[in-house]
């Protein structure tokens, strides 16, 4: 019994399938449509958003006998350009075929006209696993080949791509596809294969997607096994092992109320519940940064989550100074890079966030200064009054008597009063009195 995976069964097959890379599709289509079709075209872009799909398009628009531009899908050569077995449209592994022999062999078949096709087209994937000396030996080939030559290259890592081989292509840089079209396209896959879906699976599974349509789908595939005809939010997470979102925020509620015992039983829910500590720690991590987006003017939009979530986390930020999210969210990162190194890692994210429950909290110098600048221009507190104990009466000091002029002794005073104390004779000392000059040389 065979089962064609959904990402192979839903692929688009022309430009006008395509999703999520309008910019992209609109350039080709009017390349072909005023014959501007360039000799050697370079996509680039993460996985799963349409690279190679897009370089089969281009292939069957190059060739297809019935409508030149514009694949119709029903002639023999679409039909064997889907299926991977047209002789004239080469698809390369670049991981496998990345020696100079390998290009060697190319250069060689590119010679050879077509045989059923109007063009020759080399597909090369993950070209940016060629060695130095390939990319060399592809140099003159890339920039002149023949007429009927065509090359198509795709890569994930375009930095390893030499700076001569993207100058002699034409690039296109394939984006992320945004979480709401990655919904309506598998929600019109569902409608088709008459499977229900509620929202919530739909926003998980476009967020668990990472902007990548075929991981989207992959997962689908996955829940759509698990669950049958119906898929539920519950169902969702319990086969992608997902912690529940409140979970996130038990976590981040415990941490900023410092407890630490609501923190570790969380912690152990999700170690229960078979999540692995790698998939814990980054979760943790993006709660932390929706948070702090969530705290910018309208930030809380840019979150990829329904509105109800999105309205959760705006609340959430206001109870978090800004600084203190960054320091969290650095943590965190160093966290995340040590706990793949070993095998006791739920202890140390204990451990971990446990430390962040006594990290102190930021304070603005602002509002430090207009602290003391209040308590500095506060009045006073008035103690109150005490009446004061009576201060012991002191005897006055007598003042020294003035003494009393004497009066001349008369002739009647024969005794001088005891009390009066005997004066002292002045004696005044004979002022000595200069001779006239030369009396001394006078003789006697």
């Amino acid at each position: 019994m065979s089962y064609t995976v959904l990402s192979l069964k839903w692929r688009p097959r022309s430009f006008a399938e395509m999703v999520g890379q309008d910019a992209i599709t609109r350039t080709l289509r009017n390349a072909f449509q005023q014959n501007r079709v360039a000799q050697a075209y370079l996509f680039t872009g993460p996985r799963g958003v349409g690279k190679t799909t897009t370089a089969r398009i281009v292939a069957k628009a190059l060739n297809c006998p019935e409508s030149p531009g514009n694949p119709c899908n029903e002639c023999s050569t679409c039909r064997e350009i889907d299926e991977s077995r047209n002789i004239d449209v080469l698809e390369i592994d670049g991981a496998s075929n990345r020696g100079i022999e390998e290009i060697r062999n190319l250069r060689e078949l590119i010679k050879y006209a077509p045989v059923n096709s109007p063009y020759k087209v080399f597909i090369i994937d993950e070209v940016h696993m060629f060695t130095g000396p390939a990319f060399n030996a592809l140099l003159r080939t890339l920039e002149e080949p023949p007429a009927h030559g065509k090359f198509i290259l795709a890569t994930t890592d375009v930095h390893k791509v030499p700076a001569t081989i993207i100058s002699r292509c034409q690039r296109f840089d394939f984006n992320r596809i945004a979480p709401a079209t990655i919904q309506d396209r598998i929600s019109a896959i569902l409608e088709a294969e008459h499977i229900k879906i509620d929202v919530p699976s739909l926003e998980l599974i476009s967020h668990k997607a990472d902007g990548s349509m075929r991981d989207a789908l992959s997962i689908l595939d996955q829940v759509i096994a698990y669950s049958g005809e119906a898929i539920h939010i519950e169902a969702t997470r319990e086969v992608l092992g997902i912690v529940p979102v409140d979970q996130y925020f038990a976590v981040s509620a415990a941490i900023r109320a410092k407890d630490g015992a609501a923190l570790v039983e969380q912690i152990r829910a999700a170690r229960r519940k078979g999540i692995s500590a790698e998939v814990f720690v980054q979760d943790i991590e993006t709660h932390f940064h929706h948070l702090l987006i969530a705290g910018f003017e309208g930030g809380a939009t840019l979150i990829d989550h329904g509105e109800e979530i999105q309205k959760r986390y705006e609340e959430e930020s206001r109870q978090w100074d800004r600084r203190d999210l960054l320091r969290i969210g650095q943590q965190l990162s160093e966290l995340r890079i040590r706990v793949g190194r070993i095998e006791s890692a739920y202890l140390l994210i204990e451990m971990w966030l446990l430390k962040l429950t006594e990290m102190d909290r930021s304070v603005a110098i602002e509002e430090l200064i207009q602290t003391l600048g209040g308590a500095r221009n506060r009045p006073p507190a008035v103690k109150p009054t005490q009446t004061p104990a009576p201060a012991p009466r002191q005897e006055p000091t007598p003042s020294p008597r003035k003494p009393q002029p004497k009066k001349p002794k008369e002739a009647g005073d024969l005794f001088t009063p005891p009390s009066a104390a005997p004066e002292t004779p002045t004696v005044q000392e004979p002022t000595p009195t200069r001779e006239p000059a030369g009396d001394s040389d006078r003789k006697p």
